[in-house]
C-alpha cells in the first residue's frame, strides 16, 4: 500500500536557505538582484571564454528577448550544443545557458528519420575522442538495452567517471552519458568500509586544487554532516553572480566530488544582516514543476532554517513503485524564492498499511495505567512508538500493551506512532483523564457477636459519582454499597478482614482493608491506634484521619503533626493541621492508655501551591502564537495542562517552547492549569489576539513602454493606518507610498516583478508580488508585392518591435475582416479585379497593438482557353487554342497530363497522344509579361479503345456458309466489303477483320480465320477387364474431325461420351461371346459410322481348376461333396449352372464345404463357377 513518503534528512539550512558570507549577504533568490543586461555573446561547442565569443546585438535592460540566426555552415553533421550568456552594466558576466541541436546533412529535411545505432564506446575519467574509446560489441538497432561489464583493472580505487556514447550508421556520434563508479580492490570483502569525513574546505569561482582552498570551520567528523555556518568572503567578490563549492576529504585522505551552488552577491556589504524567515515551502514530484508558487504546499511554521527530517509528505497515487525525486523550494518573508532543492526516493510495495488502535485501562494517579495494543494489519517489522504523558517525547517502544504511572492527576495526550517497511505508518491519538487517588479511612466500634457493629469512614479525593463497596467478612462479596458510615452484624465470633472499596466506575480505585476481632458477650478487645495523614499543600489545611480502635475513653490523645518534638493537639479522634512551609514532615499520634501508651507515625508530604502565569504577545494572522511560561512556585515534575481554544479540551502538556496556530483572526480564551501534586494547582485564564494580516492586491490593463500603466489597488483587511509601499520594477525600491491608485511607465519590455506590502500598525506585514509583462507597442510597415489579379500577391510584413508572442490580423480583401491571415509574411490570391485596400494590425500583447495599410495595384492578365476534340487513348487528341487578352510576345507553356512539366510552348492550337487512359489535368499557362500569368485547366477522361471479339477462329463447311458476330453496343461498324451491319456472312475461307467505333468516338478492330471443316474420321480401341458383374470393356476414342459421339454396344444399350466403359453381363464363362460395337462420330458439316466384332473368349479369363475346388465323386448321381481352399466372402460368387448358364444351385452361406443333391437335375454336363480375385476358376459336372 502506497500512500506517504518519509522525506529523510533534507538540510533546507544548507546552501538554500540561509548562506551567509561575514558582511556580504548571499542572496537565495533568482530575481531578486537587477542590473540592466548590456552585452551577449554565444559560441558553439567549445567556450573560447569570457568575451571572446561571438557577439548578439542587444538592447539593454534586467531581461531581454533575443533572436539572431547563428551560423552553422562549418559544422559537421551530429549533435552540437549552442551555449549563450550574458554581462551586465557592472562587466559581471552571468551562468552560460546551454542547448542541444542537431545539424542535418544538405538536402535532408528539417527532421531526418532516426538512424539504427551500430557501435557504442565506452572509456574511464578520460576522453580520448570519438572513435578512439573502448569498443563495445552492439547488434544494430533502432535503441537497446545495455547491461555491460567494463574492465576496471588498471583504476586505483575510489570514484571514477564512466563515459558511454553511441554511433548510428549515418556514422553521427551522440552525446556522451556519464555515470559515476567506486572501484574496490578485488581482495576487498563485504561492503566498502566507509569512512568518516575528518576534513572539508571551499573556494569561490576558481578551484586551487584539493588542499588548497579555505578549510571548513569545525566540525564534528561522521559519515555524513549537516552544514550551517556563516562563512567570510572577506569582502574579496564583487557584487554579482558567482559560484561556491565544497568538498570533503575522508580518514582514508580520499577526496569525494565537489558541490557547488550558484550564489548572488549583493552589495553594499551590511554588517549585521537579518535573516528572514522562510514563510513558505512547496514541492512537486519527478520533476513535473507547475511553476513558482504552483507547487504543492508543505505546511511549515516561519522560522529562519526548516528541518525538514520529521515531514511525512503524501506521495500522489499515480507514482508507480521505482525511484523518484522530490523537489523542494522555500520563500522568506521578502517574498523571494530560493534555489529548488531536489533528492530521490524509492516508492515500494513492501509492506501493508497498519491500523494503530489502543485502548486505555484507566487508574488513579500513581497507579500504574494500561494501554491494551488493538492494533491490526501488522507484520514482524512494525516498530511502535508510545507517546503517553503528552511531552512529545517517545516513552515506550514496546510491540503491543504497554503501561505508565501518572504520579499527578490531570488530562494528558496519548499517543501511538506505528511504521512497517519502508513506508507504511499510521498513529492514533486520545485524551485521558487522570483522577486523583483517593483516600478512605473507617473504624469499627461495638465488635460484639450478634449486636451492631458500627463502621465509621472517611474518604477524601473523592470523584464526582464515587462508588462504595464494603465486604465486611473477607469473603470477597459485597455486603453493602453505603457511602458513608454504615453498620454490620456478625453472628459468630473470629477475625474478619473487612474492606471498603471507593471507585470511580471507569478504572481509578482505592481500598482499605482491617482486621475485625468479634468476641463474645461481655469481651473485651485489644486497643490499637494508627491514622492516615494527607499530604497537601502549603496554606491549607491538612486531614489526619484516626482509625484507631477499641480505645477506651478515658484514654489521652497527644498529636505531633509537624515532627518536631512539640505536643501540637490533645484532641482525640481525627484533626487537622495547616502546614507553613514546605516538606517532608512526620507526624505521631500518642496514646495513653493509663499506664501505658500505644503510637502511630507517618510521613507527610507538603508542596507550594504553585501561580501560574504566562505571557503570549498578539501576532499576526497565519503566524503561530508563542506562549511563555512565567508560572513560579513550580515543582519540577509539575504537570502543564493548556487549552488554548476554550473548548474545554487539553491541547498540550508543555512546559516550554509552547507555540499554537490559530486558524484565523480574532480572540480567543487561553487557560493554563498547573499541578504540583496532591490537590496544589492553579489556573490562569487570559485573553490573546490574532491580527488581521493585510490582503494586498492590485490590477491594471496593459503595459506598453514609455506609457503610463495605472494600477488600482484593490487591496483589502488593512486596517486603518497601515503603510503602503509599491515597488513597481522589482528593483527592491520603493515607487509609491501611496494607500490609493498609483501610475508608473516602463523605460523598456521584459517582465517586472510588482509588488504591494502593507504593513499594519500591529506590525502584520503581507506583500503580493505580480509579474507585469511589458510589451513595445509594434512599428508595423507592410509592403505588398501584386502581379495580377487570380495569381499570389505577396504579402512583406516588414515591421519592428515586433514581440516573439506578438499575433497577426490581416484584411487582404477591405471586408472588415482582420481574419485572413494571422501569421506575418504570407500571400493571397485575388479572384476579382479591383482596388483593395491591404490592412494589417500587429498585437504584441497587453494591449500594445498598431495597424498598417496600403493599396494594392494589379498588373493586366491574359484569358486562356482551348477545347478538345476528343480524349481516346493512342489517338491524337487536338487542343484547340481559343484565349484572349494577349500582349505581343505572349508565352504558352501546355502541360497535357498534370505532371506539371511543360509539355509543350507552342503558341496556339496543338495536338498530344495520351497513351494510357485516365483522367488527366491539362493545363495552358499564358505569361502575358512581366510574369503575369495567367491558366486554364481541364480535366480530360482518357477512354480505353472499345473492346470488340469475333470470338475464336472458325470452321467452314464445304459448301456452307459462317456468320461473324461483331457484338452490340458500337456506334459503327466497317467490315471488309465496306458493310457497317453487326454481322457478316463468309461462304470463303480467309482472313477477315471488323472496326468499330464507340459512342465518343473511339476506335478499335479484331481479326477471325475461316477455315475449312474436314469430315469426320471414326476409330476406337479397346481393352477387356472381368468383373463379379461380368466382362468390362473401355473404349478409347481416337477419331478426328468430330465433336459428337454415338457408341453402340451390341447389347441393345448405347451411350453419347467419348470414351465410354461397358460391363456385359450376358458373358459365357465356357463359351466364346461376339459384340458388334458401332461408334458414330460428327462435326457441324456430317456424320460417319465405324463398327467392329469383339470376341470374348472364357479362356481369356477361366481355366479349370482341381486345386482350389475338390469335388467328388465325379461323375456323380446324388451327392455332390464340393471342398475349397479357402473361405468364400462377399467378394466372391460361386454357384452351379448349365451349358446354357442357368442357375441351379448357389450357397446361401460364406464356407469353405458344401454338400449338394443332385439326384433330380436331368443328365447331362454341369459347371460350378467361382469368380474371385479377376479371375473365373469352374469344375465340370458330369450327372448320371
Amino acid at each position: 500500500m502506497r500512500n506517504r513518503v518519509a522525506i529523510g534528512k533534507v538540510e533546507f539550512t544548507m546552501f538554500a536557505l540561509t548562506w551567509w558570507l561575514g558582511s556580504a549577504f548571499l542572496f537565495f533568490s533568482q530575481v531578486g538582484f537587477s542590473q540592466n543586461i548590456t552585452e551577449a555573446e554565444y559560441f558553439i561547442d567549445t567556450d573560447p571564454g569570457f568575451g571572446s565569443a561571438t557577439p548578439v546585438s542587444v538592447s539593454a535592460g534586467t531581461t531581454i528577448d533575443i533572436n539572431f540566426n547563428a551560423a552553422t555552415s562549418a559544422l559537421p553533421s551530429g549533435g552540437h550544443v549552442l551555449y549563450m550568456r550574458t554581462k551586465d552594466e557592472n562587466g559581471v558576466w552571468g551562468f552560460t545557458e546551454a542547448r542541444p541541436f542537431y545539424i542535418n546533412q544538405p538536402g535532408q529535411v528539417s527532421t531526418p528519420p532516426p538512424a539504427d545505432i551500430d557501435k557504442m564506446e565506452y572509456f574511464l575519467d578520460t576522453d580520448p575522442g570519438h572513435g578512439a574509446a573502448t569498443n563495445y560489441p552492439v547488434s544494430s538497432g533502432a535503441s537497446f538495452d545495455v547491461n555491460a561489464v567494463f574492465s576496471t583493472s588498471s583504476l586505483p580505487e575510489g570514484f571514477h567517471i564512466v563515459g558511454v556514447r553511441t554511433r548510428n550508421t549515418d556514422g553521427n556520434w551522440g552525446f556522451v552519458e556519464y555515470r559515476p563508479v567506486y572501484v574496490r580492490s578485488s581482495s576487498s570483502v563485504g561492503p566498502p568500509t566507509v569512512y568518516d569525513v575528518t576534513e572539508m574546505e571551499y573556494y569561490f569561482d576558481t578551484d586551487p586544487g584539493p588542499g588548497s582552498a579555505t578549510p571548513w570551520p569545525a566540525f564534528a567528523q561522521g559519515q555524513s554532516i549537516d552544514l550551517n555556518e556563516l562563512i567570510s568572503e572577506s569582502g574579496a567578490l564583487s557584487s554579482g553572480l558567482h559560484t561556491l563549492v565544497i568538498r570533503a576529504k575522508n580518514e582514508n585522505g580520499e577526496w569525494g566530488f565537489y558541490e557547488k551552488r550558484p550564489v548572488v552577491i549583493k552589495g553594499p556589504p551590511i554588517s549585521s544582516p537579518t535573516i528572514p524567515n522562510i514563510a513558505k515551502i512547496e514541492y512537486f514530484f519527478d520533476g513535473d514543476d507547475p511553476g513558482i508558487g504552483n507547487a504543492t504546499d508543505l505546511p511549515i511554521s516561519p522560522a529562519p532554517s526548516i528541518d525538514l527530517d520529521p515531514a511525512i509528505i503524501p506521495t500522489s497515487p499515480t507514482l508507480i513503485d521505482g525511484q523518484h525525486t522530490i523537489t523542494v523550494r522555500a520563500m522568506n518573508a521578502d517574498n523571494e524564492w530560493g534555489m529548488a532543492e531536489t533528492t530521490t526516493f524509492d516508492v515500494l510495495d513492501d509492506c501493508t498499511q497498519p491500523i494503530a488502535d489502543f485502548t486505555p485501562q484507566l487508574a488513579c494517579a500513581s497507579q500504574v495505567v494500561t494501554f491494551v495494543d488493538n492494533s491490526t494489519d501488522l507484520q514482524p517489522d512494525a516498530q511502535y512508538r508510545w507517546y503517553l504523558n503528552g511531552d512529545d517525547v517517545v516513552d515506550d517502544t514496546t510491540v503491543g500493551d504497554a503501561t505508565f504511572t501518572y504520579n499527578f492527576p490531570g488530562t494528558y495526550v496519548v499517543a501511538l506512532a506505528i511504521r512497517q517497511g519502508t513506508i507504511c505508518l499510521d498513529s492514533i491519538a486520545t485524551t485521558i483523564e487522570i483522577q486523583p487517588l483517593p483516600v478512605a479511612v473507617f473504624s469499627a466500634s461495638g465488635t460484639v457477636v450478634n449486636q451492631p457493629t458500627t463502621f465509621t469512614a472517611s474518604a477524601i479525593n473523592l470523584p464526582v459519582t464515587p462508588i462504595w463497596e464494603w465486604d465486611f467478612d473477607g469473603d470477597a462479596i459485597i455486603d453493602d454499597t453505603t457511602e458513608g458510615n454504615t453498620s454490620f452484624t456478625y453472628t459468630s465470633t473470629g477475625s474478619y478482614d473487612a474492606s471498603l472499596t471507593i471507585s470511580d466506575g471507569v478504572g481509578c480505585s482505592v481500598s482499605v482493608v482491617h482486621r475485625i476481632d468479634i468476641t463474645g458477650s461481655g469481651g473485651s478487645a485489644t486497643p490499637t491506634t494508627d491514622f492516615l495523614p494527607e499530604n497537601g499543600c502549603v496554606g491549607s489545611s491538612i486531614d489526619f484521619i484516626d482509625i484507631s480502635q477499641n480505645i477506651p475513653g478515658s484514654a489521652t490523645y497527644s498529636w505531633d503533626f509537624d515532627g518536631d518534638g512539640n505536643e501540637d493537639s490533645t484532641v482525640p479522634g481525627s484533626q487537622s493541621y495547616t502546614f507553613a512551609s514546605s516538606g517532608t514532615f512526620n507526624a505521631q499520634l500518642i496514646i495513653d492508655l493509663g499506664g501505658s501508651t500505644i503510637q502511630a507515625s507517618h510521613t507527610v508530604e507538603i508542596v507550594e501551591i504553585p501561580v501560574a502565569s504566562f505571557s503570549a504577545p498578539s501576532v499576526c494572522e497565519t503566524t503561530a502564537m508563542s506562549f511563555t511560561d512565567m508560572s513560579s512556585g513550580v515543582d519540577p515534575s509539575a504537570v502543564y495542562m493548556w487549552d488554548f481554544d476554550n473548548d474545554g479540551i487539553i491541547d498540550s502538556n508543555a512546559k516550554t517552547g509552547v507555540n499554537y496556530s490559530y486558524p484565523s483572526s480574532g480572540s480567543y480564551i487561553v487557560s493554563l492549569i498547573i499541578s504540583n501534586g496532591h490537590g496544589c494547582t492553579d489556573e490562569i485564564v487570559k485573553q490573546v489576539t490574532v491580527v488581521n494580516l493585510p490582503s494586498p492586491d492590485f490590477e491594471w490593463s496593459g503595459a506598453c513602454t514609455n506609457e503610463t500603466v495605472a494600477f488600482n489597488n484593490i487591496s483589502t483587511d488593512a486596517l486603518a493606518g497601515a503603510v503602503y509601499s509599491w515597488d513597481l520594477d522589482g528593483d527592491g525600491l520603493e515607487d509609491f507610498s501611496n494607500n490609493g491608485d498609483v501610475s508608473f511607465a516602463y523605460p523598456s519590455n521584459g517582465s517586472y516583478n510588482g509588488a504591494l506590502t502593507i504593513s499594519n500598525l500591529a506590525g502584520c506585514e503581507a506583500t503580493i508580488t505580480k509579474t507585469i509583462d511589458v510589451y513595445d507597442r509594434p512599428d508595423v510597415i507592410i509592403d505588398i508585392i501584386a502581379k495580377c489579379y487570380g495569381q499570389e500577391s505577396q504579402m512583406m510584413d516588414l515591421s519592428q518591435l515586433v514581440g516573439a508572442g506578438a499575433t497577426y490580423s490581416w484584411d487582404f480583401d477591405n471586408d472588415g475582416n482582420v481574419d485572413d491571415a494571422t501569421v506575418g509574411s504570407t500571400a493571397y490570391t485575388y479572384s476579382t479585379y479591383n482596388s483593395y485596400v491591404v490592412s494589417l494590425t500587429i498585437d504584441n500583447g497587453g494591449g500594445c497593438s498598431a495597424s498598417a495599410e496600403e493599396l494594392v495595384v494589379f498588373s493586366d492578365a491574359a484569358t486562356p482557353d482551348f477545347a478538345v476534340n476528343k480524349t481516346c487513348q493512342g489517338e491524337e487528341v487536338v487542343f484547340t487554342d481559343l484565349s484572349s487578352d494577349l500582349n505581343t510576345g505572349a508565352l504558352y507553356s501546355w502541360d497535357f497530363d498534370g505532371d506539371d512539366l511543360e509539355d509543350s510552348a507552342f503558341p496556339g492550337s496543338t495536338a498530344f497522344t495520351y497513351n494510357q487512359s485516365g483522367v488527366y489535368n491539362a493545363t495552358l499557362t499564358i505569361d502575358n509579361g512581366d510574369q503575369c500569368l495567367a491558366f486554364k485547366t481541364i480535366a480530360l477522361d482518357v477512354t480505353p479503345p472499345p473492346a470488340v471479339d469475333l470470338g475464336p477462329d472458325v470452321e467452314l463447311c464445304a459448301e456452307g456458309e459462317v456468320v461473324l458476330d461483331a457484338g452490340t453496343g458500337y456506334a459503327a461498324y466497317l467490315w471488309p466489303d465496306g458493310s457497317n451491319n453487326q454481322t457478316y456472312t463468309v461462304d470463303v475461307v480467309g482472313n477477315y477483320v471488323v472496326r468499330v467505333q464507340d459512342a465518343k468516338g473511339c476506335f478499335n478492330k479484331d481479326t477471325v480465320a475461316v477455315k475449312l471443316l474436314g469430315a469426320p474420321v471414326p476409330s476406337f480401341s479397346y481393352s477387356i477387364e472381368l468383373s463379379l458383374e461380368g466382362i468390362g470393356i473401355a473404349f478409347t476414342n481416337t477419331t478426328s474431325n468430330a465433336d459428337t459421339y454415338s457408341w453402340s454396344f451390341g447389347d441393345g444399350t448405347t451411350s453419347l461420351d467419348m470414351n465410354p466403359s461397358h460391363i456385359y453381363s450376358d458373358f459365357s464363362f465356357y463359351t466364346n461371346s461376339v459384340y458388334e460395337v458401332c461408334l458414330t462420330a460428327a462435326n457441324s458439316c456430317e456424320e460417319a459410322e465405324y463398327c467392329e466384332s469383339i470376341l470374348v473368349s472364357p479362356t481369356n479369363f477361366s481355366h479349370e481348376d482341381f486345386e482350389a475346388m475338390n469335388v467328388y465323386p465325379n461323375p456323380v448321381e446324388q451327392l455332390l461333396y464340393i471342398e475349397l481352399n479357402e473361405q468364400l466372402n462377399n467378394k466372391m460368387w460361386f454357384g452351379l449352372v448349365d451349358a446354357t448358364g442357368k442357375l441351379y444351385w448357389n450357397p446361401t452361406t460364406n464356407e469353405k464345404a458344401f454338400q449338394i443333391n443332385v439326384g433330380k437335375l436331368a443328365q447331362g454336363t454341369y459347371y460350378l463357377i467361382w469368380k474371385r480375385n479377376n479371375e473365373i476358376l469352374y469344375r465340370k459336372i458330369l450327372k448320371q
